[in-house]
């Protein structure tokens, strides 16, 4: 049983051992209560199916789940029941520990919950209605901006509630910076640009030239007061259509809406970035 993140699909996304499980893989999709009002659980469902399909993986099912709340909680344990034993796997950060402690009764010992990541240490074996559930530690994808940062700055990038949703329009030339820990700048013509990450994220507009100083300086108001954002800049070019969206894993995404943008993306080197269909549609 896999778990991706909905906040965080680029970051949470294991292509490799997907493949290795295709045919048996049961994708829950969680921390759903954290994505805005707008986002519809079909359409979300939708787009994950279409995202994986895309690798050439087709799970068996796809619950869509908060831990929060227990929403889609029932669904997914009427499943499991009808299993003898089941493999929690995913991500670090993805949210093992909070779906498995909803899943255990009341009585039973439950797991550390944390936004540190590393808290499942080894393999787990816990029974359950009759079976047995491994938890199993918490993978590192490559190129997730965390990788970069100290564990009290990882903390600010795990969100306690929605992530936020702002709207920006950019002229030639000007930039939007996400804290110190990038930014994007407009090389085309004017964009409007719906971006979507963790409130935590002090999300500045300015100008190419203030932007790129700015990144240099780390000032302690634009959140870079900590000594552990000393990195490589790598500049990257993308030509985003509108209803698609660039995907930055580990932080969240920005789509475009009304034109093209032609955006040059300034991130630490080896972050990943993808442009893919719009999580959500414009409405």
């Amino acid at each position: 049983m896999l778990l991706l993140e909905a906040i965080d699909f680029a970051g949470s996304s294991l292509p490799a051992l997907c493949r290795q499980a295709n045919g048996k893989l049961v994708v829950v999709l969680t921390k759903m209560d954290l994505l805005p009002s707008i986002a519809k659980r079909p359409e979300i469902v939708n787009w994950v199916r279409a995202q994986l399909a895309q690798n050439g993986i087709r799970p068996l099912a796809l619950f869509p789940v908060s831990s929060k709340t227990g929403q889609g909680i029932p669904e997914l344990m009427t499943f499991m029941k009808r299993k003898k034993s089941i493999a929690i796997v995913g991500a670090a950060n993805v949210g093992k520990s909070a779906l498995l402690a909803r899943l255990l009764p009341c009585d039973a010992p439950k797991p550390t919950v944390s936004n540190l990541k590393g808290t499942t240490q080894g393999l787990n074996l816990r029974s359950w209605e009759g079976g047995q559930i491994f938890d199993t530690p918490g993978l590192s994808p490559a190129g997730r901006i965390d990788e970069y940062l100290c564990p009290s700055c990882q903390v600010k990038l795990v969100p306690s509630r929605p992530v936020q949703s702002k709207l920006y329009e950019l002229d030639k030339g000007q930039a939007l910076l996400f804290g110190t820990l990038g930014g994007v700048i407009n090389e085309g013509s004017p964009v409007v640009l719906q971006v979507y990450m963790p409130g935590s994220i002090k999300l500045h507009r300015t100008s190419d030239a203030k932007a790129r100083l700015l990144l240099t300086e780390k000032p302690a108001w634009l959140g870079g007061d900590c000594s552990c954002s000393a990195w490589e800049w790598e500049t990257k070019a993308y030509l985003v259509k509108p209803l698609e969206d660039l995907a930055i894993s580990g932080l969240g995404w920005l789509s475009v809406r009304r034109a093209s943008a032609n955006l040059a993306v300034l991130l630490p080197q080896g972050v990943r970035t993808q442009v893919r269909t719009a999580l959500l549609q414009k409405r």
